[in-house]
């Protein structure tokens, strides 16, 4: 089999037809049918059903599609890679980021990088931390900029970049007794912001009555936490994307915990974030949109830049390591 069929079929399937494929790829609908055909006979297994109007994948050709795609984008890369090489410092780096990451990320490494690199350009993968170092460990990114926890493997090379710990996101009430938005009644977690709690801090055990919005990933983290803290939590939502878990606590459906960088967007930078010590957010009376970081016990999340040490690195992501290690050592 050849790349070129694999184009082929892995456009077929997305266009849902022949002529639709054959009109995306330039070319007639009957060298591409004999050209399927010809695949078929060579895998030994049908890969389509074809119908009136639209083809299906059999089983197989849902098999093939995946590992097509793979295939496809692993020699885009090499193409890529091996321009790399002819002209020095310019080319594409593919790069994987979790969405909590991507605006922290510009301002910090990216934004400077393109400064001083100009002609080197990103491609970017936004995912779960899982899902990247998958595609990290498919040779299908350069490098993968993911959230601790994550089990390690021996041919990652793994760089600590920033730990952050982890806040409370909702709209919390102006009342002293800190009765949440939209409830009634007494507070169901007592005071805060009393002498043991910072200006903008809550406990754990505050925490456990809430309707608490969570990233899955963190849910064994945040069991022994709370277990620690001396109760069982109240968990109203868990989501796979911390940027779901701050849209339902912005909606005033609980509060979503979530490391501080998640909340870095112009939206949430526009309201005012941090709570005093009546648990009002600054300048306002009423119930108002804030953060609160978390203590007793202080919860952390450490963002890592994950590359293989085994395969293939550009020259552009040898330049971006550089720019990485130098913000480290001299952050601004």
């Amino acid at each position: 089999m050849e790349l070129k069929q694999m184009r082929y079929y892995t456009v077929i399937v997305e266009e849902g037809t022949f002529q639709a494929a054959a009109g995306k790829l330039h070319m007639t609908q009957p060298p591409l049918s004999a050209q399927i055909r010809q695949l078929e006979e060579e895998i030994g297994a049908p890969l389509l059903i074809r119908g009136a109007r639209h083809v299906q994948m059999t089983e197989t050709g849902e098999f093939f599609y995946h590992r097509a795609k793979n295939m496809l984008q692993l020699a885009d890369a090499t193409e890529k890679e091996l321009r790399d090489r002819r002209t020095g410092k310019s080319g594409t780096i593919r790069l994987g980021v979790i969405s909590s990451l991507s605006g922290s990320l510009i301002r910090r490494f990216i934004g400077p990088f393109s400064l001083r690199y100009p002609d080197v350009h990103f491609e970017l993968t936004e995912s779960n931390t899982y899902e990247l170092l998958d595609r990290l460990n498919s040779d299908l990114l350069d490098m993968a900029l993911v959230r601790t926890p994550f089990g390690k493997n021996p041919s990652w090379q793994i760089r600590e970049l920033d730990t952050e710990a982890l806040f409370a996101v909702g709209i919390w009430d102006g009342e002293k007794d800190c009765v949440p938005a939209g409830s009634s009644g007494t507070a169901p977690f007592g005071k805060i912001g009393t002498g043991r709690t910072g200006m903008d801090e809550i406990p754990m055990e505050d925490l456990r009555a809430l309707p608490l919005v969570i990233y899955r990933r963190w849910k064994k983290l945040l069991d022994t936490a709370f277990s620690e803290a001396g109760g069982i939590p109240r968990y109203y939502c868990i989501a796979d994307d911390a940027r779901t878990c701050i849209s339902f606590a912005r909606a005033g459906m609980g509060y979503a915990i979530v490391p501080l960088s998640a909340t870095d967007t112009e939206e949430d930078i526009a309201v005012p974030q941090i709570a005093d010590t009546g648990c009002r957010s600054t300048g306002r009376s009423g119930p108002s949109f804030g953060i609160r970081k978390i203590i007793n016990p202080v919860i952390c999340s450490t963002i890592c830049a994950v590359t293989s040490k085994t395969a293939y690195r550009s020259s552009a992501l040898e330049l971006f390591l550089d720019t990485i290690e130098e913000e480290l050592r001299d952050p601004q």
